[in-house]
């Protein structure tokens, strides 16, 4: 795994723990509308060499452009950039894949799995631009498509 984007809504530095876990050096994330303890949640991402901030985040990485952002209006925005090949976006919490414009556009969906009752994950190959989402289990990640 390159990299992972929190599209927003971590809401606490302790559902950071988890992100320890994950074998990736390269983890980057922005403060949805439900984020409250910001100064801790930046706090702990820093001490563990991660980026997380105020939307959008814009990443270069793997060759493409990459753009983090959390609510859909924010996405519109985006769309006039003609160096963002990729925009990640949280806010609804449901898998989602568009490509619009040139542009691939992504939610995961929800990480923790609160809203909705499913944890899932977005998986994209920058270089072919094709994302797969994964529902996650204790018994590990299950392909909900292709």
């Amino acid at each position: 795994m390159d990299a992972v984007f929190h599209c927003g809504d971590i809401v606490a530095p302790f559902a950071l723990r988890w992100f320890k876990q994950l074998r990736c050096k390269n983890i980057f994330g922005i403060f949805g509308n439900n984020d409250g303890e910001k100064a801790g949640i930046k706090k702990l991402a820093g001490a563990n060499g991660w980026i997380f901030g105020d939307q959008p985040l814009k990443v270069e990485f793997g060759g493409r452009t990459v753009v983090v952002v959390h609510e859909p209006e924010g996405i519109e925005a985006v769309l006039a950039d003609a160096k963002v090949d990729v925009i990640l976006w949280g806010h609804l919490h449901k898998t989602s894949f568009e490509n619009r414009n040139g542009k691939v556009i992504v939610n995961p969906g929800e990480g923790g799995g609160w809203v909705y009752g499913k944890s899932t994950v977005a998986v994209l190959d920058l270089e072919t631009l094709r994302a797969e989402f994964h529902e996650l289990h204790d018994g590990g990640p299950q392909i909900l498509r292709a």
